[in-house]
């Protein structure tokens, strides 16, 4: 018996339960949404826990289903809990349904005329909206993230999982680049300098939050990273290409990150020593061109794993 992720659930009617159908269009399972205290997705196979601690073990052909499986399921068991009263509605359900934020809907889409980055819960109601010049920086811990600003308040989301926190952070950063380099060129010089003269208090120790040009600093087309360097904007006005590297003897801090600028025609590549470079498929961890912004955010550090996002070259 198996499943696909374009067929696996039928669309909410009336029914209160979710409903789940085989590739022969088999109704296999019907489950109350409040029943469930987890889904995990492994390879080929998603796993849906019950409180009675049984699992539904749905398994799909392709091994990049039950990711997409898994949040369709959960959009779901989302919008079940939001429309309708269940009689143990008020018992705590692990993970998704507890959480305020979703990896797929926390942030709205920006459209061109769009300054302030907007930021939804679960229910798509707006719940902050934030100008991203008064971001001083953004971190991760544990399932939340942490927007610390220039008032010296700190917005908390919580999303479900730590993995998924991680993740919505990476699209945090790319919305508020997006947004940097929109504004205006006066009003660009007028927050460089403002955040040249201001300190921050980082996951790192008190430190400069400032732009620091490494052009003199390369040796031999590289340029080694420095524990310095985290939570700064490294920029590169060099015309000849270079290497970024990341060495496993840095310290690393999970939801720290580094941002580059390429400001002339050299292009600069993340490398890693011991240091695993991720990126999206479609994209290698080379700057696309003269103004491009990426980011470098610490994934993992047990085994060092960095997410490079942004503006980049494509495959």
């Amino acid at each position: 018996m198996s499943y696909s992720s374009n067929s696996f659930l039928k669309p909410i009617g009336s029914d209160k339960n979710i409903k789940f159908y085989d590739n022969t269009g088999s109704l296999t399972y019907t489950v109350k949404p409040t029943f469930i205290t987890d889904v995990i997705d492994e390879v080929n196979l998603l796993r849906v826990i019950l409180k009675s601690s049984k699992e539904i073990k749905l398994d799909f052909i392709n091994t990049d289903e039950p990711i997409l499986a898994k949040s369709i399921l959960l959009e779901q068991i989302s919008t079940l809990l939001q429309t309708n009263d269940y009689v143990d509605n008020s018992q705590p359900v692990v993970g998704y349904t507890t959480a305020s934020y979703s990896y797929d809907t926390f942030l709205r889409p920006l459209a061109q005329s769009d300054r302030n980055i907007k930021i939804l819960g679960v229910d798509l109601l707006v719940k902050y909206t934030i100008d991203p010049f008064t971001i001083n920086n953004t971190n991760v811990s544990g399932n939340l993230i942490r927007i610390n600003l220039k008032s010296n308040r700190i917005i908390t989301l919580e999303f479900s999982t730590s993995n998924e926190s991680k993740l919505s952070l990476i699209r945090l950063r790319e919305q508020i680049d997006i947004l940097i380099q929109k504004v205006p060129l006066l009003i660009d010089k007028d927050i460089e300098n403002y955040i040249d003269s201001k300190i921050l208090s980082g996951p790192t120790g008190s430190q400069y939050y400032s732009f620091s040009n490494i052009t003199s600093s390369v040796i031999s087309g590289t340029y080694t990273v420095t524990n310095n360097d985290f939570l700064k904007t490294l920029v590169y006005t060099g015309t000849a290409s270079i290497n970024l590297l990341l060495s496993s003897s840095l310290t690393f801090i999970e939801g720290t990150y580094i941002t580059l600028l390429q400001k002339s025609s050299g292009q600069i590549t993340v490398v890693g020593s011991g240091v695993v470079i991720s990126t999206t498929s479609d994209v290698i961890a080379t700057t696309y061109g003269v103004n491009s912004i990426a980011d470098i955010l610490v994934y993992s550090v047990s085994s060092p794993e960095v997410i490079v996002s942004g503006k980049l070259r494509f495959v």
